[in-house]
């Protein structure tokens, strides 16, 4: 008798068979009685709605025969072929299918005719930097490994140096990057001490899931796709197919699918990359834009180096988090890192989704960038990391939604520059973060259990955090939602906002900070620290705004002025039918903030009448989509009361 989990998974699959079947008829046949990994968790890549192609055009298409002379009747056979044809002004049309070659773009647009690479109306062009028979003939591309552990197998070649990352080519889920191969083997998924400690004496490991380890010697790939038994885990554990042999696998190889390096006016439209690290490399390029874009890389999706204006939008970022993968196994049991580096200046992200993953984004060295209309969520250690204060950092962060991040701003500091006292800053520089809605409902996964039986580690959400105690760059925080479930890191206040402000600028105005239980975080930093806060509303869902206020004055001299303790009324939080604005008709956070200087940022200022509302989004003014598109919601879930409140 079949068990209702495989029953239910055999129903999701048939529910999902035009989008399954769709990635599968444009990667690969299925082989014969092929198995499903697991349930998809974001979209899978799908052609893109593209205007209608201009100007002079040439096509390339993988089913072409002989070289081809770049027209829709005789098109090119490669990539490679059709780029070297590549003016100024000109279209290269991409048919769908599978492009197996990595390429290197030094194309050279004009500001008035750039050159564009794009999707063939209604088509998926793939770039795949991978070895093809893993994907194309799973069953000769494998072979058990004798002696090894159960359900374990390896490449019949040797591969580069660095191929052990990939993803289910169903699913579009990550295989785990072991770097152990006692890991990959272990019956064990507990995080004892002999795992924590790497003990040299002990053989122990610590399975983390289905992935693959590569041998630095022989160069084969080791793959075992054994399900995850911890009981805690629920529906974020593997149970799907476990011989590779029935299971299309994008493996990656090292190095950049698509290399930019030193192009200008460039456009690239509609086209997905992968089987490679990072996908897409960027650098010594200007005025180039990323439009409707699937990037997966493991750990790196996407690195821009030393660019000016850069545009990246509709853009679906993907790294290597799976849902039964934890902080722990991808910090200390593999190679993760951030899904996306970037540098330079003048760089823009609209309208992506940044998701799953170890680290996020690394924005050290980047100037003058705006990520808007986003979603960055699911990243078990550091979301955005900004960077210790520099005198002309200037970075916007506005209109997004940061969901299930460890610590959703986060910096690093190295010892020569952790105490860089004494920095003074440009005007108009800083970190303005403003109109988002951070989610911090929720535990991030820190770690399997430490015994049988136990439930696995959670690690609440906290808005930030940093190592090694760097200087933080002056920050700018104002109208957005905050949504906690529970007290504040070391009990800070507005959920974390008013910590890590040595030498640094903080100010925090015009918040609506929503809690689900406990009272809002009272600590503020020293009175000799340039900290500003005030007329923020605060609200839990567990207590009356009046006892709250109560509690205020006791436990800190002098609150912050103007701050609210009232229920803010947001009926999509309540799960009301919201028509086009967030906050409800009689809302305390209508008209009760402060007027803001003109130089901070906000392309809502002037939607916002009278006296500034509260919150991310003014009354009346239509709440905007995020994501691919605008096809998510700017506002998650609703906010449950806790039971017996």
């Amino acid at each position: 008798m079949r068990s209702s989990h495989t029953f239910r998974k055999r129903i999701f699959w048939k529910l999902q068979g035009a989008a399954a079947g769709l990635a599968l008829l444009l990667t690969a046949e299925a082989a014969p009685g092929a198995m499903p990994s697991h349930a998809p968790v974001r979209p899978l890549p799908a052609a893109a709605k593209l205007p209608a192609p201009q100007g002079r055009l040439l096509y390339a298409d993988t089913r072409a025969k002989g070289k081809g002379s770049g027209t829709k009747q005789s098109p090119y056979a490669s990539l490679a072929d059709a780029v070297k044809r590549l003016e100024p002004g000109m279209t290269l049309l991409l048919r769908g299918g599978i492009y197996r070659e990595r390429v290197v773009l030094a194309l050279q647009g004009k500001a008035n005719a750039p050159i564009t690479i794009r999707a063939y109306p209604g088509e998926l062009p793939i770039l795949d930097g991978g070895a093809a028979e893993f994907l194309e003939d799973p069953a000769q591309a494998w072979e058990p490994v004798q002696g090894g552990a159960t359900g374990e197998f390896r490449s019949r070649r040797d591969l580069p140096a660095g191929s052990s990352f990939g993803r289910f080519a169903d699913s579009f889920l990550p295989l785990h990057g072991y770097i152990d191969h006692d890991d990959l083997r272990s019956e064990s998924e507990l995080w004892m001490d002999e795992v924590k400690h790497r003990r040299t004496d002990s053989k122990v490991g610590i399975y983390c899931g289905p992935g693959l380890w590569q041998d630095g010697k022989g160069g084969r790939v080791y793959i075992r796709l054994a399900a995850t038994r911890l009981a805690s885990l629920g529906e974020r554990a593997y149970s799907g197919g476990n011989d590779p042999r029935r299971i299309p696998i994008i493996l990656d190889a090292p190095g950049p699918v698509l290399n930019i390096k030193g192009s200008r006016h460039l456009r690239l439209q509609g086209l997905a990359l992968r089987g490679g690290g990072p996908a897409l490399h960027l650098e010594d390029s200007a005025d180039i834009a990323l439009d409707h874009l699937h990037l997966c890389g493991e750990p790196l999706a996407l690195n821009i180096q030393n660019a000016e204006r850069v545009h990246v939008l509709h853009t679906a970022l993907r790294g290597s988090g799976a849902p039964w993968l934890s902080r722990a196994h991808h910090r200390y049991r593999s190679n993760a890192g951030y899904l996306v580096t970037a540098s330079g200046n003048d760089l823009e992200f609209g309208w992506c989704e940044i998701t799953d993953g170890h680290d996020g984004m690394l924005l050290e060295h980047a100037n003058n960038v705006r990520l808007h209309h986003s979603l960055i969520e699911e990243f078990n250690d550091d979301g955005l990391e900004v960077g210790s204060k520099r005198p002309d950092q200037h970075l916007e962060f506005f209109q997004n939604r940061i969901a299930r991040c460890l610590l959703s701003f986060s910096l690093h500091g190295a010892p020569n520059t952790q105490r860089a006292k004494g920095i003074k800053t440009d005007p108009g520089s800083g970190v303005f973060v403003f109109r988002n809605v951070m989610d911090m409902r929720g535990d991030s996964y820190g770690a399997p259990p430490e015994c049988e039986g136990g439930d696995w580690m959670r690690r609440e959400c906290n808005v930030a955090g940093d190592h090694a105690s760097p200087v933080w760059p002056d920050f700018y925080v104002y109208h957005n939602l905050l949504l906690g479930t529970g007290r504040a890191w070391r009990n800070y206040y507005a959920l974390g906002w008013a910590r890590a402000t040595v030498d640094a600028t903080r100010r925090i105005h015009n918040n609506i900070v929503l809690q689900a239980k406990e009272v809002p975080g009272w600590e503020l930093p020293p009175a000799d620290h340039d900290f500003k806060a005030g007329h923020n509303l605060h609200f839990n869902l567990s207590a009356p705004g009046d006892e709250v206020a109560g509690k205020w004055p006791q436990l800190q001299k002098g609150f912050p002025e103007g701050d609210l303790f009232e229920d803010p009324d947001l009926p999509a939080l309540k799960g009301e039918t919201t028509g086009t604005s967030l906050l409800g008709s009689k809302s305390p956070a209508l008209e009760a903030g402060m007027t803001l200087p003109e130089s901070w940022p906000d392309p809502l200022r002037k939607r916002d009448a009278g006296r500034p509302d509260l919150g991310p989004v003014p009354a009346g003014c239509p709440v905007e989509g995020i994501g691919v598109d605008g096809r998510l919601p700017f506002i998650p879930e609703p906010m449950a009361r806790p039971s017996g409140s």
